[in-house]
């Protein structure tokens, strides 16, 4: 049941990986007028519910989010515009990366590479630093399978 591609279940995922950043963002000027504070406490639960959505475009990219291909173009162009990833040079890197997991020439080397034996302030660091906007980097690789 659970291997199987399901067109409700991709679309019951992009409603809750999707719905949960618009309604932060809508929820924002209200809370501001409510207190400052309130509003930048929503910083956090945005950038994760942000974060998250790259699930959606990973997923998509694998055609494992809906079970109808246009769908899931569909959804991984949305969820690269929120997540400001542009998803067919996304698309082309992560094949490349199935096709050299681990291998020097591996793109996405710098998400995993050093993880094995890691200690756990080198994970919770891993965890926390795109939600710090630090990854920014990974968008110079995007880029850079763009232009080719």
């Amino acid at each position: 049941m659970f291997l199987e591609r399901s067109d409700l279940w991709g679309a019951r995922a992009c409603l809750r990986l999707f719905g949960v950043p618009l309604v932060l963002i809508a929820a924002l000027p209200t809370l501001a007028d409510i207190s400052v504070w309130l509003a930048v406490a929503t910083v956090a639960p945005l950038g994760i519910a942000i974060s998250k959505t790259t699930l959606l475009v990973h997923e998509a990219v694998h055609r494992t989010l809906f079970r109808t291909p246009w769908l899931n173009e569909l959804a991984g162009r949305v969820g690269g515009m929120v997540t400001l990833v542009d998803f067919a040079s996304f698309d082309r890197l992560h094949r490349h990366h199935h096709a050299r997991v681990g291998a020097s020439d591996d793109p996405q080397l710098l998400d995993y590479g050093a993880l094995e034996g890691a200690s756990r302030w080198r994970l919770a660091w891993h965890l926390l630093r795109p939600l710090l906007g630090w990854n920014v980097m990974h968008m110079a690789t995007l880029v850079r399978e763009r232009i080719r």
